[in-house]
């Protein structure tokens, strides 16, 4: 029998709703535009209808037929557990181990979070573990530790103040820079402590995304997270300034580097908090902490950006080995796995050299963070080639299935 179903009429929860619920979800994880855009046209053909998504970092636009909807959204935050949750959602749905209904009230739920003081807690590892990366000694490290809780706790109470919150970065930057010139007084490097403090508070994964959109077409995106990483150095560097006006410690460290051996531990380590921190502790912390340290032992033997190019490569293959075994986004694996790679510490450096009047220095640090990013994107987009995210399907549903439903009203179904 062939019969006429409406969406708006017939169905007590609409795919369509379900379907804006999803990119918005991805959006909010902090997944790359043309991922996201992908995803919601792959679900819209999929069932039946036609359709175009456009996505920016503040904004969402979904055509499906006739209808647009369009949102203003928040810029998104890293959240590799909100990622991957929304696209097992996906699949579950598209396989019919859920209904709608069901699905739309799994991606309104949320998932669970650590409480504050586990996240400073971590954020206190992960400025540790920066701290050899950085070629700190064992003082940088336990100084580094201390910083970085103070660090997260500052972030976190700005953020919470409403008014403030734009003003979060300052306030941590100046909190780095002024334990990091009470921890120079006892023999550690301010420079080490400051930049393994900000560490979990670096733009840099968000260049090498900006990067990776521009490189693929979506220039609107890639430009306005372009602008969104210039203004998050901006006032990380206002806020060193300050920090460093208020304990100008200059004291050059007195304790030797712990060495390149403490560098693959050290990698395991940041990558696996940062996964904790992003919310995927619970799953592919392995694979992103394996990819992670081959990453950095490439990385050890192949100097400049030659070295960032085939570690970013390697990231990449790994990222999309592992998505076709799980099928979960590769972003997942691939920003986690990165980390050891990340050039933000030297766009950093950058703003520093601004607020300080360093103009010779801005050009000069301007100009390695820009290879860097581009040896690290890529090393990404030549990863690529081999391959891309399964996006969801719907041969993946049972094959009994007799009845499918379209998105635009009036259209056929059978």
């Amino acid at each position: 029998e062939i019969y006429t179903l409406s969406l708006h009429d017939a169905l007590p929860i609409f795919e369509e709703q379900l379907v804006v619920e999803i990119a918005r979800a991805l959006h909010q994880s902090g997944a790359p535009s043309p991922l996201v855009e992908s995803a919601v046209e792959s679900l819209i053909v999929e069932h039946g209808s036609e359709g175009q998504a456009l996505v920016t970092p503040t904004s969402l636009s979904i055509a499906i037929d006739d209808r647009t909807q369009v949102a203003r959204m928040a810029p998104p935050t890293l959240d590799l557990g909100r990622l991957t949750d929304a696209w097992e959602t996906v699949n579950a749905w598209m396989r019919s181990e859920l209904t709608a209904e069901e699905a739309l009230l799994r991606l309104r739920s949320g998932h669970h979070r650590l409480a504050n003081h586990w996240l400073a807690l971590c954020a206190a590892g992960i400025a540790a573990s920066a701290a050899p990366l950085l070629g700190g000694s064992w003082v940088d490290v336990i100084a580094a530790a201390f910083a970085g809780a103070g660090v997260w706790s500052a972030h976190a109470w700005a953020q919470s103040r409403g008014r403030t919150s734009m003003m979060a970065d300052v306030v941590a930057a100046a909190v780095a820079a002024w334990m990091g010139g009470v921890a120079g007084a006892w023999g550690a490097s301010p420079v080490v402590v400051v930049f393994a403090s900000v560490f979990v508070l670096l733009p840099g994964l968000s260049m090498v995304a900006a990067l990776s959109e521009i490189a693929a077409g979506s220039w609107n995106a890639g430009t306005m997270r372009t602008v969104g990483v210039l203004a998050v150095l901006a006032r990380l560097g206002g806020g060193l300034s300050l920090g460093h006006a208020l304990a100008p410690v200059a004291a050059a460290p007195v304790y030797e580097p712990l060495g390149t051996l403490a560098v693959l531990p050290a990698s395991a380590l940041v990558t696996w908090l940062s996964m904790v921190l992003m919310g995927a502790w619970r799953r592919d912390w392995v694979a992103a902490v394996l990819t992670a340290v081959v990453s950095a032992a490439i990385v050890l033997n192949w100097d400049g950006t030659f070295g960032l190019f085939l570690a970013a490569f390697w990231a990449g293959v790994a990222a999309w080995a592992w998505s076709l075994r799980t099928r979960v986004p590769a972003q997942s694996i691939v920003i986690a796995g990165i980390l050891p790679l990340v050039p933000g510490a030297m766009g950093l450096g950058g703003a520093i050299s601004l607020f300080a009047g360093q103009s010779q220095d801005v050009v000069e640090v301007a100009v390695k963070t820009i290879a860097s990013a581009t040896a690290v994107v890529g090393g990404l987009l030549a990863a690529n080639v081999m391959g891309e995210t399964p996006l969801p399907r719907r041969d993946a549903r049972p094959q009994d299935s007799t009845k499918t439903a379209a998105f635009s009203k009036g259209r056929t179904v059978a």
